[in-house]
């Protein structure tokens, strides 16, 4: 078995999206990539012309705005940039998103605070750190072109979430951070952009940052709004690239805490001192919507078990086990379907780390196509061309991940090779639960 830390969602994800860089882009052949993993090319950090929302001839940055309010006149509102990242395409997350929380707990949110003008005196806290880091005043982090969840380009500045009273009514802001290369930050993203309309009612902006591109180099504003807006569609959020962070670029990406992507960090707004991060999580998703509602509790310890109890019943597991590395995987030698599970062990030993179980099998050449299902509210499970060299997913030539890995039961993809191919079947952040694999020859 692999095993993982289970302090740390972030941690128990370092094979596949370690910090130190993206996948081999060697995709081997057509993939029908599924979900979220076919997201589009967000090209390198440098400008990509045609494919960028319009910014009307103001590249130097456009207007301060109100979070979520009317960009009046700023340069670039993407009512045709939208159109040229993907159009106006309906969010995969909408109403599907796995919120570890409910509906508020059946409380109302907060009214506004009432109006107020700016103080022209307002300074930043001079105590603010140098690195991101836990219960440490978040550098003054500014974007020029950051870009609202519906396209428009606005200067988005934490001297003005400290300062404006435009942001009084937001009490934490969220920062989710992941890259275009690792397989399970879409998944991650959407799971906060189906939360973020909500959250935005009880006081928390979600901020989604694009830290590196394919090739692992920090991404610009532009072309993570791109690869954000093919992914997720409109919203409510800030969308932002790291490269284009100031008072350095990369600065989200060299946070004290981040071992792994994705990753977040929950920034309390009246001090603007990070209060939580994800790899203080055992297993989960950080509470969002609890600590929305609570901003001022002790968030040091988020909770949950010391790692995701296994759904899995007695012979769920697949008759190829041992097959959870790369370098264990099964052979299936001819179109076939079996009953399999992602189950995860209990500790063994007493060394605090839990048996991982993630599958993986060898395809033999020609066209096939691989169908897993599952109860994605059970467990969510994904599946990925896999290369052994790596150990990471095959990218495709448009960028994201081969395989399929949505919200849905269902994940299905197709893939010719005139030299065989690995497949695997992960958890999505730790997840376990039965499936049944389809292989059909094409």
């Amino acid at each position: 078995m692999r095993k993982t830390l289970s302090l740390g969602l972030a941690t128990a994800l370092m094979a596949a999206c370690g910090a130190g860089g993206a996948g081999s882009a060697d995709g081997g052949g057509a993939a029908g990539a599924g979900g979220e993993g076919a997201a589009g090319d967000p090209q390198d950090s440098g400008d990509t012309g045609d494919e960028a929302p319009d910014a009307s001839g103001d590249d130097a940055g456009g207007q301060a705005v109100p979070p979520g309010g009317d960009a009046g006149g700023a340069e670039g509102g993407a009512d045709s940039g939208a159109g040229e990242a993907g159009g106006d395409e309906e969010d995969p997350g909408e109403g599907e998103g796995e919120a570890e929380e409910g509906g508020g707990g059946g409380l109302a949110p907060p009214d506004d605070p009432p109006p107020r003008e700016r103080d022209l005196n307002c300074a930043y806290p001079p105590e603010a750190a140098r690195q991101i880091a836990m219960d440490q005043v978040v550098p003054r982090l500014a974007w020029d072109r950051a870009f609202t969840g519906e396209g428009d380009i606005f200067k988005f500045d934490l001297l003005d979430v400290y300062c404006d009273p435009s942001w009084d009514r937001y009490k934490i802001v969220i920062f989710v951070i992941g890259t275009t290369w690792c397989p399970y930050c879409p998944s991650y993203m959407q799971s906060a952009h189906a939360l973020s309309a909500q959250l935005d009612e009880w006081g928390a902006k979600v901020v989604l940052v694009e830290a590196q591109d394919n090739s692992g180099r920090p991404i610009n504003s532009r072309n993570a709004y791109i690869y954000l807006q093919r992914l997720l569609g409109v919203g409510s959020d800030i969308r932002v690239g790291d490269g284009d962070t100031r008072p350095s670029p990369a600065l989200l990406a060299t946070a004290e805490f981040l071992t792994g992507f994705p990753t977040s960090f929950v920034m309390r707004t009246r001090d603007m001192r990070v209060i939580t991060h994800q790899g203080l999580m055992r297993g989960g998703l950080l509470p969002f919507m609890a600590i929305a509602q609570n901003p001022e509790a002790d968030w040091s310890d988020p909770g949950s078990a010391p790692s995701l109890p296994s759904v899995c019943t007695e012979g769920d597991q697949e008759e190829y086990e041992p097959n959870d590395t790369p370098w264990q995987s099964a052979d299936l030698d001819g179109p076939q379907e079996f009953d399999g599970g992602v189950c995860s062990k209990p500790d063994a030993d007493g060394d605090g780390l839990e048996q991982e179980d993630q599958d993986y099998f060898d395809i033999p050449a020609g066209r096939w196509r691989i169908t897993v299902e599952h109860e994605a509210e059970v467990g969510n499970l994904d599946l990925f061309l896999w290369d052994k060299t790596t150990d990471k997913p095959l990218l495709d030539p448009e960028g994201g991940p081969m395989g399929s890995a949505t919200l849905d039961d269902v994940e299905v993809f197709e893939h010719d090779s005139a030299r065989g191919f690995t497949v695997a079947v992960l958890g999505f952040f730790g997840s376990t639960g039965p499936y049944h694999l389809t292989l059909e020859r094409l």
